[in-house]
């Protein structure tokens, strides 16, 4: 039989996927009470379970950020295959322990974080195809390098989040990333260990560098993007921050500097970035 670790995966993955359609639910009453206001008919067909479809509208009705996300939707004609592509790509990402190639994991950073940052520039009326070629680069790049910044956590869920294909490349052990050894308290690594660090690192830094060329070529974009979608970009100062971060420990992962909130190294860290963060406001380039 199933073990209880294995009914609660299945119950958590089952909470996301309720979560999921709770938000694809929420999203098509915007569009669709709009169509039937406009004279079309709705699709949408009443449920079998009345009563806990309603309890769910209610619910919906009664959020905040689903009220100022009907509200930007009616303000800015929210474009509404931008909110499904993110919801279908993060449902998606539920059944994914380890995207294939690192195509697939710059895809799913489009649909996420670039479908985020078109909606963003449609909010400051911008809709233009040189600033969403700009957000694209920088959604693409953001999808990376949440991939490395999760790696550490996302172990501890039998997850690994640098692609296989880059694996294959480097060699890197899955069970070397699955079952880190001990790095603290003064705990040495085995000369084999030690290999198979550097092979995790080397595959790292080659995912860093891809995401630091989408970020190279939104920033020598950017001057295509009107003033008003300026302050869309500013994720991008974020990125940048974290890479030079990770190229500062040698591509470490597990490095206590990108790991622990504390400490000196990791407030000057978070200066650095209020101050680069306060500089492309105020300039509007990152």
């Amino acid at each position: 039989g199933m073990g209880g670790e294995g009914l609660g995966e299945m119950d958590s993955t089952l909470a996301s996927r309720l979560r999921m359609q709770w938000w694809r639910d929420a999203v098509a009453e915007f569009y669709e009470n709009d169509d039937e206001e406009n004279g079309g008919s709705s699709s949408h067909e009443p449920s079998s379970a009345g009563f806990l479809s309603q309890t769910y509208s209610a619910s919906r009705k009664h959020n905040p950020i689903v009220r100022e996300l009907g509200r930007a939707i009616n303000d800015a004609a929210l474009t509404r295959r931008f909110l499904d592509r993110m919801i279908d790509a993060r449902e998606h990402d539920l059944d994914v322990s380890q995207y294939d190639t690192m195509r697939d994991l710059v895809q799913y950073g489009e649909a996420t974080s670039s479908s985020f940052l078109y909606l963003s520039l449609e909010c400051c009326n911008v809709r233009e195809e040189r600033a969403d070629a700009v957000a694209s680069r920088i959604g693409a790049s953001m999808g990376i390098i949440t991939a490395l910044r999760s790696l550490v956590y996302r172990a501890n869920f039998g997850e690994i989040a640098i692609p296989a294909d880059v694996m294959a490349k480097y060699d890197v052990s899955a069970e070397f990333l699955l079952n880190p050894p001990d790095r603290f308290n003064g705990a040495e690594l085995s000369p084999s260990e030690v290999e198979e660090d550097e092979a995790v690192r080397h595959a790292v830094r080659e995912m860093a560098h891809l995401a630091g060329a989408y970020l190279s070529e939104a920033r020598n974009m950017q001057g295509s993007v009107p003033k008003a979608g300026r302050a869309c970009l500013l994720p991008a100062v974020g990125a940048l921050s974290y890479l030079q971060r990770l190229d500062g420990v040698g591509y470490n992962l597990y490095h206590e500097d990108l790991i622990a909130n504390e400490g000196l190294n990791s407030r000057l860290g978070r200066l650095g970035n209020i101050f680069s963060l306060t500089r492309a406001w105020l300039t509007g380039v990152f």
